[in-house]
């Protein structure tokens, strides 16, 4: 019954699976998961807009993020 998404970024994040989605979507995304589309790693704005959505959601929530941790092109710093 949990509510899951997948996201990736590089310049921009883009939605791969959204929380309403059915669950049997996530094989088919898994196995054919997209290459960045730019360079630019905007991790700091992807986490942000991510935790934004989540923010809206009822429950316990949690992002688990795979990344290198680079981050080029952000307006959005660590801080």
């Amino acid at each position: 019954d949990d509510t899951l998404a997948l996201f990736t970024y590089d310049d921009a994040l883009h939605t791969v699976i959204d929380f309403d989605d059915s669950h049997d979507k996530w094989e088919s995304a898994l196995r054919n998961l997209p290459s960045p589309r730019f360079s630019e790693a905007n991790l700091y704005d992807a986490a942000i807009e991510v935790l934004e959505r989540l923010a809206s959601r009822l429950g316990p929530k949690a992002l688990f993020l795979i990344t290198t941790g680079i981050d080029t092109f952000s307006h959005a710093s660590f801080n």
